[in-house]
């Protein structure tokens, strides 16, 4: 009987531990070290308003997240509140699964300079050389179900061409990003939705659930885009120029998430182009 006692004065005193330090142990140090570290790697203050875990639901929820610009007067990226909901299952399959990412508000200003760098270029990695040998290694699985990103706006401010772009109510639902055999209980349509420079754009996709496999279809209809006219707004050296093209593209794509095999990304359609030039430096 004394043995007994001891488990469950044992099990209560560890669930007990278990919840102070979940509760309210690490959500402040997970604070400071986030901070601390993002304003390190981005050279930009980063500030958080609060975090608040749950170890039993294994729920996380991140509210105010700013990025400062590197001058700490304007703001370079934000949102307002993260949300994500961890599968228990992904300390068995040693890979990440998450049921659910929720993403409020979030805010990004992008300023192009006359000399076409941009406001985060100091933060795109520059190109390593390659390496003669590189081991092999096995890759990192992931799934990310039901993503929601809501009440998006981007800023952006074309200096050389001295123009405002404004995106307001970004809108954008996926039922699943993976790279692994696991099948989604999904509660989430595909959609993207956005009020672009004063214009409202929709482009909604479709989901058939099956018993083994869910599928995923979106349709891109897209005509007489001019690449040149986009492609100066790439923020890395191309090493070529394109005087000019033409992009026509008529395309499904589909993603399938099966149940016992690795997921499949297949596209059907036409796309064309017209009147393209390359040439090198």
């Amino acid at each position: 009987m004394r043995h007994w006692k001891k488990i469950v004065i044992g099990l209560a005193a560890f669930l007990i531990l278990f919840s102070l330090v979940g509760f309210f142990a690490l959500p402040p140090l997970l604070k400071s070290l986030l901070q601390d570290k993002l304003s390190e790697t981005l050279h930009r203050p980063v500030s958080i308003q609060a975090i608040a875990v749950n170890p039993y639901l294994l729920r996380l929820t991140v509210k105010g997240f700013h990025i400062q610009d590197r001058s700490g007067k304007e703001t370079f990226a934000a949102f307002d509140e993260l949300f994500i909901d961890l599968e228990s299952s992904s300390l068995i399959k040693r890979a990440l699964v998450v049921k659910a990412f929720h993403l409020t508000g979030p805010r990004f200003r992008i300023d192009r300079h006359d000399d076409g760098t941009y406001n985060f270029s100091d933060l795109i990695p520059a190109e390593q050389a390659p390496r003669e040998q590189e081991k092999k290694k096995s890759p990192f699985f992931f799934s990310i179900d039901n993503i929601r990103i809501e009440k998006g706006a981007i800023d952006f401010w074309d200096g050389p061409m001295k123009t405002r772009h404004t995106v307001k109510d970004l809108l954008i639902t996926v039922p699943v990003v993976s790279n692994m055999a696991h099948l989604v209980d999904s509660f989430t349509e595909p959609l993207l939705s956005a009020t672009i420079d004063g214009s409202t754009y929709v482009l909604k996709g479709r989901t058939k659930p099956f018993k083994d496999s869910l599928e995923t279809i979106f349709d891109v209809d897209i005509d007489n885009i001019d690449i040149p006219h986009y492609l100066a707004y790439v923020p890395s050296d191309l090493n070529l120029k394109i005087p000019s093209g033409q992009l026509d593209a008529h395309l499904e794509i589909s993603f399938t998430q099966h149940r016992d095999r690795k997921p499949s990304l297949v596209i059907t359609g036409r796309a064309s182009l017209d009147r393209m030039a390359v040439t090198d430096r």
